[in-house]
C-alpha cells in the first residue's frame, strides 16, 4: 500500500511594485548608480512587467517544477487570511520498500 507524502505551500498574493533602479541605487548608498543597474540588469529594470516576471508565469513555472518532482496539486484552500496549496505524492521511500516486499513475497 503506498504511503503518501504531503506538501503545503502558502500562496502569497500581494500587489508588488515594479523594481525601481533609483530605489535600488539609494539602498546601496549610491555604490551602484541607477544607470549602471539598468545597464547590467535590463530584464529587471527596463522591462519589469516582462512575461517571465508576471505572477501567472512564476506560478506556472513553480507548479511545473513540483510536477516534475512527482507532486500533484490536490486542493487550494483559504485558511483564515492565507491561501494554501496542498500537494501529495507517493513517498519515494515507500515505493522502494513496497517493491522489495512484493519481490520477497513472490520469491517465497
Amino acid at each position: 500500500m503506498p504511503v503518501w507524502e504531503y506538501k503545503v505551500i502558502h500562496l502569497n498574493i500581494k500587489n508588488t511594485t515594479p523594481p525601481d533602479a533609483e530605489a535600488a541605487s539609494s539602498a546601496t548608498k549610491g555604490t551602484f548608480s541607477p544607470e549602471y543597474l539598468k545597464q547590467e540588469f535590463p530584464d529587471i529594470y527596463n522591462n519589469p512587467q516582462s512575461a517571465s516576471s508576471h505572477p501567472a508565469r512564476q506560478l506556472q513555472e513553480a507548479l511545473n517544477r513540483l510536477g516534475k518532482d512527482g507532486w500533484e496539486l490536490i486542493e487550494i484552500s483559504e485558511i483564515g487570511s492565507l491561501m494554501m496549496m496542498f500537494f501529495k505524492r507517493i513517498k519515494p521511500d515507500s515505493e522502494e520498500s513496497d517493491s522489495a516486499a512484493s519481490q520477497q513475497a513472490n520469491n517465497s
